[in-house]
């Protein structure tokens, strides 16, 4: 059916990465460059009373030093809250806030600048947990209020029930662990900053920069290299702009490159959470009612909390079908790092909740929980009560072939003390999101025009009208951004050969390997006869960036888009040479032909150089751009955040030691409904890496902290699974085509993460009988479970 998509193919990026020769932001050396390190909070809750540079300046080497008073409009410069500084300089909200920046002739005596800079600070009380920080006696920020996604009467629901489950589930606090520490190189001529950075976003940081510096927009490049797998880690990236200042304040380039235990100090976490569930079942394994109310450590700064919320309760109300749902969700301010997205959105920690609840509520009215699941399972075709209105849906396919092939060749230990046992758990993502940003603090950093006039009443945005401030006229009439736009440009050679730019970056993932892979279907040509340009904000596009498994069905569309004016185009050229109608043209392996007539032939690159060549020569430079048909979720919460929704089932097989606790994860199976596929290889090794990361955010990983700070900041005590640990897995993909898709597809980078916890969770308890409630899932959680159950059985015994 087709000759590119679907066929296994090398990433175009591959061999360069292989080889050694891939050029990441830290290998960029430009001439004069200098170097930047930061001065990091050592307190988690403090005053600054006053900050001394002067013997820092003193240190042979040392450029300059900068703060924020340096900054133009350093203060609610980041994040969606608006509420974050570039560098702060009224109060440090975490260990790690960073306060200012020394310029140097390199890293070292960089350092030696850092090391002399004072501080004077009035250390405030520390509020580390979610349950001080509920009632703090110094608040951090004003308290935000609750997140509300609700459809039906949960309460009448839950009073219809036959059976309610009442649970509480806990998460914790987990770092990206990218392959590379954030980098940047920023550089200054006196006009225009450009930046070379590892971002996901570059045009949501050439906006914030705009702001940062009070410079038009056209007057900020950023290029984003080769890129390491941030996870989310860098959609709101703070060291682009400490190191544009610093570009800004000495006119040279400057470097600045984290190291790892600065990567753990300083930068932005996956939150911890608690959910409190309730859900009411029927005898015959209807839903009638869910309820979840959150609690969300989002640390010193709101961050994106307030949108991972959104985010949970759109989840927490469309896997399964139910009349009653209720989901509330507290941001809770604490002096820990700051929340940002992190692989699948949040989508992790309420999934193990919904999972393992499903498994315990079949327990309840003793059915199969394969069989509870099929039976809510929403569909094909379906709007679920929130609004997502969802098109292909292989659900069910995917918990059915899932439940097969676990099940095949299981077989029992023959050890008394290891118990083998299988769990299933089920999951569903977007592809897309919008979410509708605030575009009140999109440009400005205030949500309202009181607060802007409370700061800077001499602002432009506002105007006074009966003393009263509003938004200027004209300024901007909707909170929501409309938008979940990508772009690209393509151009057709004279020659036949194709330069592809994309606008959303390339993370490892294989982005840029699958658009031109779509252009290269489109055209009949070669992926090897496409050279692809990755995001660089000069280029004349725009996209929102690679976040919310969206490039493969928003940008892959983008792509479609021009392709497809190319090839009308080019179709218009070869029709006046071949005697032929356009609609009548077939494009194969770099030939254009006739439908009917096989004799009326010609290369694709002599009509693209009749392009050229002639005086009525067809421009053969082509824009596209795609934005999805999703909705901006209402006042309720209700609207369908995405086009098209992956689902996935997984199933593990596990081995549980009674006497020590140690679960070995044995076989994985993993069945994925992404739509079509359109690169085998590389989407296999996509969830594969994504399965990984899931298993060990489940049983491993942890942030620990105490009294804010983190003791276990490195791979020697954040333990993060070694691959002598990973499983046997098996993927299979449900090609259930999504008809708004390219080619039918959908996205996949992230739903792989997703059910990882929940599975294995009950997996434990249909081996040994205890539920293991708060991750991750290690063995003195579940040897402590084993015991205190052995122990209620004792006294069960003693009372009779």
């Amino acid at each position: 059916m087709f000759d590119v998509i679907g066929k296994p193919t090398q990433l175009i990026t591959g061999k360069d990465k292989v080889t050694g020769s891939a050029v990441f932001v830290r290998d960029i050396v430009l001439p004069h460059m200098l170097y930047a390190r930061t001065l990091l909070s050592p307190y988690a809750h403090a005053r600054i009373i006053s900050i001394d540079t002067s013997e820092a300046m003193k240190v042979p080497g040392v450029i300059d030093v900068i703060t924020g008073k340096d900054i133009p409009g350093n203060e609610r410069a980041i994040g969606s809250g608006g509420d974050m500084a570039v560098l702060t300089t009224d109060r440090v909200r975490y260990i790690g806030d960073e306060i200012a920046a020394v310029i140097a002739v390199d890293e070292k005596t960089a350092e030696e600048g850092v090391a002399k800079i004072k501080v004077e600070y009035e250390q405030l009380p520390v509020y580390s947990t979610i349950e001080s920080g509920l009632n703090p006696e110094v608040p951090i920020h004003p308290q935000l209020d609750d997140l509300y996604v609700v459809t039906g009467d949960v309460e009448k629901g839950l009073k219809e029930a036959d059976y309610v489950l009442e649970d509480t589930y806990t998460t914790p606090t987990i770092e990206h662990c990218p392959s590379d520490t954030d980098s940047v190189v920023a550089s200054f001529d006196g006009s225009t900053f450009t930046v070379y950075t590892n971002t996901q976003v570059p045009y949501w940081d050439r906006m914030m920069m705009a702001r940062i510096f009070h410079i038009p927009q056209s007057k900020v490049r950023i290029i984003v290299p080769c890129n390491g797998s941030p996870a989310g880690g860098r959609n709101v990236y703070r060291l682009v702009y400490i190191g544009a200042a610093c570009a800004w304040k000495v006119r040279r380039p400057v470097k600045m490159v984290r190291n790892r235990e600065e990567q753990f100090a300083a930068t932005a976490i996956r939150d911890s959470y608690k959910f409190n569930v309730r859900f009411g079942i029927k005898k015959d394994g209807t839903l009638t009612a869910m309820d979840c109310y959150t609690y969300c450590d989002s640390g010193g700064y709101i961050g994106w909390a307030y949108a991972l919320g959104q985010a949970q309760g759109h989840l927490f109300s469309s896997l399964y079908k139910c009349p009653n749902i209720k989901y509330a969700f507290r941001p809770v301010f604490t002096n820990n790092n700051w929340s940002t997205p992190m692989r699948s959105f949040g989508n992790e920690e309420i999934n193990f909740a919904i999972e393992s609840s499903m498994d315990q509520l079949a327990k309840m009215i003793h059915m199969d929980p394969v069989e509870l699941r099929l039976k809510n399972a929403v569909e094909a075709n379906y709007k679920t009560p929130i609004g997502w209105q969802i098109q292909g849906c292989g659900l069910k396919e995917c918990i059915e072939k899932a439940n097969e092939l676990i099940h095949k060749d299981f077989e029992p230990s023959d050890d008394p003390n290891i118990v083998k046992s299988i769990g299933l758990a089920c999951g569903v993502h977007w592809t897309g999101w919008r979410v509708g940003f605030n575009s009140f603090i999109w440009r400005t950093g205030y949500g309202s025009p009181e607060a802007l006039y409370a700061d800077k009443p001499d602002s432009p945005y506002i105007t006074l009208v009966d003393g009263k401030p509003q938004w200027r006229k004209g300024f901007w009439d909707e909170a929501a951004i409309d938008n979940d736009r990508s772009s690209c440009l393509l151009i057709v050679n004279e020659e036949g050969s194709v330069v592809l730019h994309v606008s959303d970056p390339d993370l490892g993932q294989g982005t840029y390997t699958v658009m031109a892979m779509i252009a290269a279907e489109i055209l009949g040509i070669q992926v090897s006869d496409i050279k692809v340009i990755g995001a660089d904000t000069d280029s004349g596009i725009f996209g929102f960036g690679t976040y919310s498994s969206r490039t493969t069905f928003v940008a892959g569309r983008a792509v479609m888009d021009a392709a497809y004016k190319a090839r009308a185009a080019l179709a218009g050229i070869a029709s006046e040479v071949l005697g032929e109608k356009p609609e009548n043209l077939c494009f194969r392996k770099g030939n254009v032909f006739s439908k009917t007539d096989p004799e009326k032939t010609m290369k694709l690159a002599d009509a693209a150089f009749r392009g050229y060549a002639t005086r009525d020569a067809v421009l053969l430079t082509f824009k596209g751009q795609y934005d999805p048909g999703s909705i901006v979720p209402d006042k309720e919460g209700k609207g369908s955040i995405a086009e098209a929704y992956p689902f996935l089932a997984q199933a593990v097989e596990v081995e549980v030691d009674k006497e020590t606790g140690e679960v070995r994860v044995v076989r994985v199976v993993s069945c994925h409904d992404s739509g079509r596929i359109i690169n085998p290889s590389q989407a296999v090794g996509q969830v594969q890496g994504a399965l990984v990361m899931g298993l060990s955010l489940a049983t491993s990983e942890s942030l620990i902290r105490k009294d804010g700070r983190c003791i276990n900041p490195n791979f020697t005590n954040y333990h993060v699974m070694s691959m002598d640990k990973v499983p046997g897995v098996t993927v299979r993909f449900v090609e259930q085509i999504e008809p708004n898709g390219p080619f039918g597809a959908k996205g996949l980078g992230e739903p792989a993460v997703v059910c990882m916890p929940g599975a294995i969770a009950n997996a434990i308890e249909n081996a040994v009988g205890v539920r293991i409630k708060d991750l991750p899932i290690t063995p003195s959680r579940v040897l402590g479970a084993i015991v205190r159950q052995q122990a209620d059985k004792n006294a069960e015994k003693e009372a009779l």
